[in-house]
Parts: structure tokens; sequence; C-alpha cells
């Protein structure tokens, strides 16, 4: 799984990022899902969540 901060989730391109992956990772390491949100989930003192 991977999680992707994106302007505008409505324009992503999902074959575009399968493909980008698929060129550059092994095929084990490439996301078979995919979580896009506008924003990054922080915490109070800024961290990932």
């Amino acid at each position: 799984m991977a999680s992707l901060t994106y302007p505008d989730p409505a324009r992503f391109d999902p074959k575009a990022l399968h493909d980008f992956a698929a060129e550059r990772l092994a095929t084990y390491a490439v996301p078979l899902f995919v979580r896009i949100s506008r924003a990054a989930d922080l915490t109070a003192t800024f961290k990932l969540r």
C-alpha cells in the first residue's frame, strides 16, 4: 500500500502511477493499493500519523 498527497485527487491517473512504479521498482514492491488525500494527516507536533 502507498499513501500519496495529491492536490486534486480527481485528476489522479492510477495507470500512470502503476507504469512509473513498474519501471522503477521490483515486481513485489509495486503497490497494490493507493490511498490518496489532499493533505498529510499530521499530529500536533507535525509528525505523520
